[in-house]
């Protein structure tokens, strides 16, 4: 029988882990390379799901030598940061709830003055653009014979 390693570890501001202001994921897969580090973890497979996908996949990109192998789970291909009409958005549907309703039409006369942040949310976003999770630079031939 073979067994394996394994730790679970809550990202910030999710589960038991502390709240902090900075919420990207840049710093959230330096917290998980600090958790290999700390634990002096080599040849690491890293599971995440969702945000924790993505934060996996920040850490494979940057650094390469900590992962063995890399499982993500569940992650949509697009930067899902919450804009500022996020909290209006809620309200809408709160408001849905509230009605209970039992239709679709029921819905969307509902959410008729939303309209504009329902309409944004279901067209697909463009992929990320610098969100900070890129591989490392390899240095050229020249550099690499310095």
């Amino acid at each position: 029988m073979s067994y394996a390693l394994t730790h679970s570890q809550d990202l910030r501001n999710h589960g038991d882990s502390p709240h902090d202001p900075v919420h990207d994921y840049p710093h959230l897969a330096e917290d998980v390379s600090f958790f290999i580090d700390e634990h002096k973890l080599e040849n690491s497979t890293i599971i995440g799901h969702s945000m924790g996908a993505k934060t996996a996949m920040c850490v494979a990109l940057q650094w390469p030598d900590k992962v063995a192998n890399l499982i993500p789970v569940d992650n949509a291909p697009v930067d899902a940061e919450l804009k500022s009409d996020f909290a209006s958005f809620v309200q809408g549907m709160r408001e849905v709830e509230r009605a209970q309703v039992t239709k679709q039409s029921q819905a969307d006369a509902i959410l008729q003055p939303y309209a504009k942040v329902r309409q944004r949310r279901a067209r697909p976003s463009s992929p990320p653009q610098g969100h900070g999770c890129r591989p490392p630079s390899q240095p050229d031939a020249d550099q690499r014979a310095q």
